[in-house]
């Protein structure tokens, strides 16, 4: 999604308070809602000291996996796709220190589940999560 026609790889682009809001939202919604899933690159980093939040990584730590990812749901092609997720990457990176003075978001200490999407489809990334947070056993 673009926010003001900004695309995501361009996160330098974007204003700090605009980042600042956002977290400050999700934080709100964890605190608020119940029963709610929400995603972003942040909402795990976000969601620490937040009680009664289960926080799950998902990863994919094959680039190439990756690319093939963006080039079929995105229809970009591959150079488009590397060139994306570096950017991007690069991007959000430069953007988080300089707001949290940190890069360890992805810290799976910081996490109450990590599934790593390389080696777990999508059938069995959903059966973990559904196990941990006890919908079934």
């Amino acid at each position: 999604m673009k926010i003001n026609n900004i695309p995501l790889e361009q996160t330098s682009l974007s204003s700090n308070v605009y980042h600042l809001d956002l977290d400050n939202f999700i934080k709100e919604k964890l605190r608020s809602e119940k029963q709610l899933i929400l995603e972003s690159w942040l909402s795990g980093y976000d969601a620490q000291g937040i009680a009664g939040v289960f926080k799950i990584y998902v990863s994919c730590p094959d680039d190439s996996v990756r690319i093939d990812r963006l080039v079929n749901r995105d229809k970009m092609t591959i150079d488009q796709a590397k060139n994306h997720l570096k950017v991007r990457e690069e991007e959000n990176i430069r953007k988080w220190e300089l707001l949290y003075h940190t890069r360890d978001f992805w810290n799976s200490a910081l996490y109450d589940l990590v599934i790593d999407t390389y080696t777990n489809g999508p059938n069995e990334t959903l059966e973990l999560t559904l196990k941990a947070i006890g919908f079934y056993s």
